[in-house]
């Protein structure tokens, strides 16, 4: 059984939170201004997937609110990963695999979730290499780090 404890626990799930939210976000703000958006557009349209239209009615709410709901669900997705390892110790000492595993899944829950208005969901129109990509980002600054970032938190070896 991989020891654990709970303000180590708690400690990699913040931790985790905010670095591989940092990372995803930076990506994601690289990403939208590679295709000729903005930032500030790209946190906005996240903010629509709670609020709706709404989200574009004013300069600062959009960004606000889509930077919360942003971190917010990282930190769900981040805490089902520690919920499975505190159940299931092999994820923990198999962190490599179980954070690649945990990357890939991520990007399917969060691709579903990102667009709740649309249908179909606008990941199905990705080509396989943008998905590729998309899935890639999301183990190499999702599921690594925060597989690494508990591990550590923890004091676990292995």
């Amino acid at each position: 059984m991989t020891p654990y404890t709970q303000s180590g626990t708690w400690r990699g799930l913040v931790l985790a939170t905010a670095v591989s939210g940092t990372l995803l976000l930076l990506a994601g703000f690289a990403g939208a201004i590679w295709s000729g958006g903005s930032p500030l557009a790209m946190l906005t349209h996240i903010a629509s997937g709670v609020i709706g239209d709404a989200a574009w009615r004013g300069p600062v709410i959009g960004p606000l609110l889509g930077l919360l709901v942003h971190f917010v669900l990282i930190g769900v997705i981040v805490n089902l990963y520690v919920v499975a390892v505190v159940r299931v110790p092999a994820l923990g000492r198999r962190w490599r695999l179980s954070g690649v595993v945990f990357g890939a899944l991520a990007w399917m829950v969060l691709a579903v979730i990102a667009s709740p208005r649309d249908w179909p969901p606008s990941f199905l129109a990705l080509t396989p290499r943008e998905a590729s990509v998309q899935i890639l980002l999301h183990i190499l600054l999702l599921g690594l780090p925060s597989a690494a970032l508990l591990r550590r938190a923890n004091g676990w070896r292995g």
